[in-house]
């Protein structure tokens, strides 16, 4: 009889230890001052821009643990997991288990002259962390011609395209 209850009892710890339970959505108060959201060089430059919403789960005293992207394009989503992935998010839950957030960036390029609608007036909703990057395109040098472009760095290439 002991035997079985013994079997029962490390049958029953090790269904505890493979089960995991789903972690539980918690409230983002903040994040550390030191957390910096930027608009990615390389996305300014091939002027992406677009919204991107991931799944971010954290520890409770606010160690980023995993990020699940979830829609929104796909440069400014890997640049945002990138980004995320050493913060410290400030919280104010409580024990042991790990709490997960939906994360809502906005990333906007404009020019001066279009009308620019601002979305940060909404009221922040519990478990949701929305970020905001604006930025203005690069500036594109329109003095070289496609032409010049060719004639130049081209003609090399050209010579070893047509073999003359």
């Amino acid at each position: 009889m002991r035997v079985k209850e013994i079997f029962v009892a490390l049958l029953l710890g090790a269904v505890s230890m493979v089960a995991h339970a789903e972690p539980r959505w918690c409230t983002i108060t903040g994040r550390a001052a030191s957390d910096r959201f930027e608009y990615p060089p390389i996305a300014r430059a091939a002027r992406v821009s677009g919204v991107v919403l991931s799944m971010v789960t954290f520890s409770p005293d606010g160690r980023v643990l995993q990020i699940d992207n979830i829609s929104g394009p796909r440069m400014l989503a890997d640049l945002l997991r990138r980004q995320i992935s050493g913060w410290t998010l400030k919280t104010n839950a409580k024990g042991e288990e790990e709490c997960k957030t939906l994360v809502i960036a906005h990333y906007r390029i404009h020019n001066n002259r279009d009308s620019q609608t601002d979305e940060r007036g909404q009221p922040e909703l519990p478990s949701i962390l929305q970020l905001y990057v604006d930025t203005e395109p690069l500036p594109f040098d329109t003095s070289v011609s496609a032409s010049a472009l060719w004639a130049g760095a081209g003609s090399g290439l050209w010579t070893r395209l047509s073999g003359r």
